[in-house]
């Protein structure tokens, strides 16, 4: 039982130092993509390697109520390379060897076999989720002394690129979102079922977090999503909470609107009477997509025709979220993602508010942001999906 436990933990240690190693050490301007790529790609061989040890338990063990589905993300996505060496004759070893980062979702096995608490991940989310939000909210007081988010002179046509000014702050690009929204939910949950300060806290650093980001896509899919949670609540008293937690968000909300979302509005509404690119791309996208039933079949893969549709045109596949992972992995892999919503919806019953509400809110924004496409992403959702299974298993109802 000690042993086991300290496993546990030291289980959990490493799932945080891997989920840094995801974020580029929080986007940091000085990471080295050339180490820090090899240094992923070894954790990729690492956890494939756990994968294919633990094959003869994974396949007999019925607490794993996610198998099918997390292997079939990792092994369907290299169906795109016959698609994309068919059709625009992408190397394929350069396919094979990018697809290892879909082996992140394989620590949904590693954290079953090894009994991570749900408390242990929900900490390791917070301590990421401060460290994001610290870090976005001191470098708009010490810019130009920012070190994290900002884009590098190497990746922008123009040098004016680098900042972008949103409601009067600086947008800082660190790859997080899905840490900020299951921390806020998993606070949000809380808050609901007993108002404490450390939640009510650990909810706010979370929301903050979110805004300071500064993508309308994301804080709108957020505030609807906590919006929807009410409905999702069968108890008349936490419901009852919810709702006041709730008029207590929008009050603040529409007091300080003009200073939160004034200019976020206003971007909007002149987008609007704009073409809007993203709907081009979207266009553009599809009509590549159906041209050919290989492609729409098996999937494109990374053309080296992407980085010149996007800097000719600006249409980049990643504005496009689920048309996007069509064009790139085709239906077959997509069709898994419709799985994993279908599951989550057949046992909601025994799954927490907080997990339901991630469903959502990544369902949600996927038209424009896939729920998992990089390394953290596929992390936070191994994880999701293992605090589904420990839901699951705990209740008299799993096998209804």
């Amino acid at each position: 039982m000690q042993n086991l436990q300290l496993r546990s933990i030291n289980t959990s240690i490493i799932i945080f130092g891997i989920a840094i190693i995801t974020t580029s050490f929080f986007s940091y301007f000085g990471w080295d993509k050339t180490n820090g790529g090899r240094i992923l790609k070894v954790i990729d061989l690492s956890i494939i390697l756990y994968y294919i040890q633990h094959l003869k338990l994974i396949r007999k063990e019925k607490g794993l109520h996610f198998t099918k589905e997390t292997s079939h993300i990792f092994f369907y996505s290299y169906f795109s390379i016959i698609g994309g060496f068919l059709i625009y004759g992408n190397p394929p070893i350069n396919s094979a060897i990018g697809g290892l980062d879909f082996a992140f979702i394989f620590i949904y096995f590693i954290l079953y076999f090894n009994q991570v608490q749900e408390k242990q991940l929900a900490k390791i989310m917070l301590v990421l989720t401060i460290i994001i939000t610290s870090i976005l909210l001191i470098q708009q007081f010490t810019f130009p002394l920012a070190p994290f988010g900002l884009k590098s002179i190497d990746d922008v046509q123009n040098p004016n690129d680098i900042i972008e000014i949103r409601n009067g702050l600086i947008r800082y690009r660190i790859v997080s979102h899905t840490f900020l929204l299951f921390t806020a939910f998993f606070y949000w949950e809380k808050l609901s079922k007993q108002i404490k300060i450390t939640s009510f806290i650990a909810f706010g650093i979370a929301i903050l977090g979110i805004y300071l980001l500064l993508t309308k896509q994301l804080i709108a899919t957020t505030l609807i999503t906590i919006f929807i949670s009410v409905f999702l609540i069968r108890n008349t008293k936490i419901k009852i909470i919810v709702f006041c937690l709730l008029a207590i968000l929008c009050t603040v909300g529409f007091i300080y609107k003009d200073i939160l979302f004034s200019e976020m509005i206003d971007s909007a509404k002149e987008q609007a009477s704009e073409d809007d690119i993203r709907v081009l791309s979207a266009y553009f996208f599809l009509d590549k997509i159906f041209s050919n039933p290989i492609g729409l079949i098996l999937g494109n893969g990374h053309t080296p025709l992407l980085p010149q549709w996007g800097e000719k045109n600006g249409y980049w596949v990643s504005d496009v979220g689920f048309i996007g992972e069509l064009f790139l992995y085709g239906v077959i892999y997509l069709s898994v993602y419709i799985q994993i919503l279908w599951k989550a919806y057949k046992y909601r019953r025994l799954l927490p508010l907080y997990i339901k509400m991630f469903f959502l809110s990544t369902f949600f924004i996927s038209i424009m942001i896939f729920p998992y496409r990089m390394n953290c992403e596929f992390l936070t959702w191994a994880i999701v999906l293992y605090i589904c299974d420990l839901h699951i298993n705990k209740s008299p109802l799993r096998y209804s």
